[in-house]
């Protein structure tokens, strides 16, 4: 018995963490995703949830789902090979249109244009960098 007079009882467990609420939105963003589908999962009025969203975001939350959504198709563009359709579904967007529209107004190049610029910049950077010589 340790000197407090409680029984030792061994280190105290701790419970699983649970994912955070933001990796499970975005294992979720090629569904429909809105304010009120969002406040309702959590059990909150439309209003209390935005407020929450915002305080803890800095951001509302139709802006955060946008923003990751654009970030997944970049990462889409830059990986696969996949057409733009495959990847505006992937991403939540509905159609390649959509994705488009938002991918230019966000980056300033279409989805088509960015993924030849990365490739591009890609191979260049590959070109550009010196091969070791095995035998030295």
């Amino acid at each position: 018995m340790p000197t407090t007079g409680r029984p030792d009882c061994g280190p105290i467990r701790q419970a699983p963490s649970a994912p955070s609420r933001d990796t499970r939105r975005l294992t979720h963003l090629d569904e429909p995703l809105t304010v009120d589908r969002l406040a309702d999962q959590e059990r909150m009025s439309r209003r209390s949830f935005v407020r929450h969203f915002h305080q803890s975001s800095g951001t509302t939350p139709a802006r955060w789902i946008l923003e990751h959504r654009l970030q997944h198709a970049r990462a889409l563009l830059e990986t696969t090979d996949w057409a733009v359709d495959t990847i505006a579904a992937k991403c939540g967007f509905g159609s390649s249109v959509t994705l488009r529209q938002r991918f230019t107004a966000a980056f300033a190049t279409s989805p088509t244009a960015y993924r030849r610029q990365f490739a591009d910049t890609r191979v260049n950077t590959t070109a550009a960098t010196p091969m070791s010589d095995p035998w030295d």
